[in-house]
């Protein structure tokens, strides 16, 4: 009697008290039902075709394995990603779980990712050809740099004036996300959209970056970015190796603390954008 179907928005609260009950209970059922209602949903004309699947034991809820869509420009290309999230099934049937995962891989046409597995699941994802997104992120200190004035940096509302084409997409997906800390960096008629939030480094404040559009540019204006951040209180900036060029000045490099993985026949780290995920819908939970 056991069956593996899509998790429709008619089952996300039956989902939510399921994962509520067998996966974090420090999440309300209508905290997790609502983690599969996204802003950007809106914006993708396919649509989402799912939020995931479940584990049916005739009319037993066994298993939920959650998935978070989106479609993204990468280098003029509108390409499909499939989020991996919230993978939890109950003891008596955990013989069955890498089926679930597997009725989520299946679906042809899409770029997975997973950013926070845990130790198990990490070692299923690198038997299914996973890679891992990146190893290490650099911690740089914000300085009272006068470099300040050759960049022109836009915050808030005001980041949307200068950003065009898909990075203003990017940011207008994500302006309701309570937690995130939006920059728009501009020089000599380049620009790039900058996505950050709270965190802290050592006991210090600190931002930590979730989406540099341009490494190139991002890299160039790091010491403005550092000390636009330092006067409004940040005394570092956390940032992973793949959104930048090289060693940035005044940083310390260090491993990451939970890895990341994703899968794709094509897309190279730089490519991966950790904004279209739960690691970032958690943040307006977060804030609740």
């Amino acid at each position: 009697m056991l069956s593996i179907e899509p998790m429709l928005d008619a089952d996300l609260p039956l989902a939510g008290q399921f994962l509520h009950q067998n996966h974090d209970a420090t999440r309300s059922a209508e905290d997790w039902a609502r983690l599969f209602r996204y802003p950007w949903e809106r914006g993708m004309p396919s649509g989402k075709p799912n939020n995931g699947f479940l584990l049916r034991d005739g009319g037993t809820l066994a298993g939920v394995v959650g998935a978070i869509y989106s479609e993204q420009s990468i280098h003029g290309v509108v390409e499909r990603f499939c989020n991996i999230t919230s993978w939890a099934v109950l003891e008596s049937h955990r013989g069955h779980s890498t089926r679930l995962l597997m009725a989520c891989l299946a679906q042809p046409g899409y770029h997975f990712t997973n950013f926070s597995p845990m130790p198990v699941v990490e070692n299923i994802l690198k038997f299914l050809k996973f890679v891992c997104l990146e190893k290490s992120y650099h911690v740089v200190a914000n300085l009272p740099w006068p470099l300040w004035t050759r960049y022109r940096i836009a915050t808030g509302p005001a980041a949307g004036e200068l950003l065009k084409g898909s990075e203003l997409r990017v940011l207008e997906d994500h302006r309701s996300i309570a937690g995130l800390t939006h920059l728009a960096v501009a020089n000599q008629g380049r620009c790039c959209y900058v996505a950050l939030t709270p965190c802290q480094v050592k006991g210090f404040p600190s931002a930590e970056v979730l989406h540099a559009g341009d490494a190139a540019l991002f890299t160039e204006a790091l010491p403005a970015i550092g000390a636009h951040l330092l006067r409004r209180g940040w005394l570092t900036l956390k940032v992973e190796s793949r959104f930048v060029e090289g060693k940035p000045a005044w940083s310390r490099q260090r491993p990451m603390d939970v890895p990341k993985y994703y899968r794709s026949d094509r897309l190279k780290p730089a490519d991966i954008s950790t904004l279209y995920s739960e690691r970032v819908l958690l943040l307006s939970e977060n804030r609740r």
